[in-house]
């Protein structure tokens, strides 16, 4: 394995940078404006997923009041499982997905960790919907159960390393509650994730990202809370236009 070279970009998201660290580890720091709970909540979410025995990226520390707040984890190797499904096949990829939510949602999830329905009310609150319709909302979301799963609510094949081996990565929205919560994200997220295509590739992505939603439905059943989690998503709206 070939380390990269300490200070070297290796990813970029919304919130975050990751760089190579020292000594086989990386660095990730929040981008300017981004609030410091975030660096709080990955490093509980990844330290209840490293004891319960997840394939995950060891947390080294948490520089909590470092500018920006950052993140030093050990280095995985291996690509995105995104980037694998040409090799592995649409089918076997989606069954890779699911194989590892399953794994995260047998973990039961400690008390002080943020809540699934507490992050979804977040979502709605900040939501550009009518206050009619999020009153509304939120009501239908107090009726779902709360649940005690670890649920990762982020995880998608870009969200996966593969070395043969699956480790689930970006452990930032890592919260307590129902399973099927989970579920239901990642369905989105995968129905989302034409969007990331060029138009131009499209109609060759769509049939393979629905092959792998598949996979994960195969596994984890249809379930009338999975379909209530989607429709509450905020982001159900606009994953699916």
């Amino acid at each position: 394995m070939t380390l990269p070279v300490e200070g070297t970009e290796i990813a970029r998201g919304a919130t975050a940078v990751v760089r190579a660290g020292a000594a086989g580890t990386v660095v990730k720091e929040l981008l300017p404006g981004m609030p410091a709970v975030i660096v709080e909540l990955e490093a509980r979410a990844l330290a209840v997923a490293g004891d319960a025995g997840l394939r995950v990226p060891r947390l080294v520390e948490a520089r909590l009041e470092a500018e920006p707040p950052a993140l030093v984890m050990s280095y995985v190797d291996g690509v995105e499982l995104a980037d694998a499904v040409v090799s592995l096949g649409p089918e076997e990829t989606g069954q890779i997905l699911a194989d590892a939510q399953d794994l995260v949602r047998r973990v039961v999830a400690p008390a002080l960790m943020l809540t699934a329905k507490d992050y979804v009310s977040h979502g709605i609150d900040h939501a550009p919907l009518p206050s009619d319709v999020k009153i509304r909302v939120l009501g239908a979301l107090s009726e779902l159960p709360d649940g005690d799963a670890l649920c990762h609510l982020d995880l998608h094949p870009r969200n996966i390393l593969w070395d043969g081996a699956a480790t689930i990565i970006d452990w930032n929205n890592g919260t307590r509650g129902d399973a099927a919560a989970d579920v239901a994200r990642t369905l989105l997220l995968l129905e989302a994730q034409i969007h990331w295509v060029p138009a131009e590739h499209r109609d060759v992505a769509r049939p393979l990202l629905a092959r792998q939603a598949r996979g994960v439905s195969r596994t984890h059943g249809a379930g009338s809370r999975r379909e209530s989690w989607i429709v509450l998503s905020p982001g159900a709206r606009r994953s699916r236009r």
